[in-house]
């Protein structure tokens, strides 16, 4: 009894683990199969070396941590940013603001970030970009933390 105990809490705590990713493989899963999509994917082992700095209009941005994938789809025209926003929410995960400041909503598009956290560990980080003809979905896996540029 107990060794099966053992083995259906063992069960349920890899589901919990692996569900988030799964809903965001969901996501680019729909995109690549309903759209004309050019999908890349990032191995561990090629960015496992750096920190990443982001530029929102002269803001910098800083995520760091252990990178285990990074993942980019570009979609042309038949899902907006918009759509592709409603996606991530309803699968739960949280739309972070941008300080108004830095957000970029212009001509040149918009940028949303959502995350997958618990507390102050962010283990996915997806980036809606959205321009005139084409929507960007970059996101990156791991143990990371987003910060500040000082």
């Amino acid at each position: 009894m107990k060794r099966h105990t053992l083995l259906l809490l063992a069960i349920i705590i890899s589901a919990t683990a692996f569900a988030t990713k799964g809903d965001a493989d969901k996501i680019y899963k729909k995109l690549k199969s309903e759209t004309d999509a050019f999908s890349m994917s990032f191995s561990k082992d090629m960015i496992d070396f750096f920190d990443m700095d982001i530029d929102f209009n002269g803001k910098e941005k800083w995520i760091t941590g252990d990178f285990s994938e990074g993942r980019m789809l570009v979609v042309k025209e038949t899902y907006s940013g918009s759509d592709i926003r409603k996606m991530f929410q309803e699968e739960g995960f949280e739309l972070i603001e941008i300080d108004d400041e830095a957000e970029i909503n212009s001509k040149q598009g918009s940028v949303n970030l959502f995350v997958s956290r618990n507390g102050s560990k962010v283990s996915e980080a997806h980036f809606v970009i959205e321009n005139e003809d084409k929507t960007v979905l970059f996101s990156v896996y791991g143990a990371m933390k987003v910060s500040k540029q000082k």
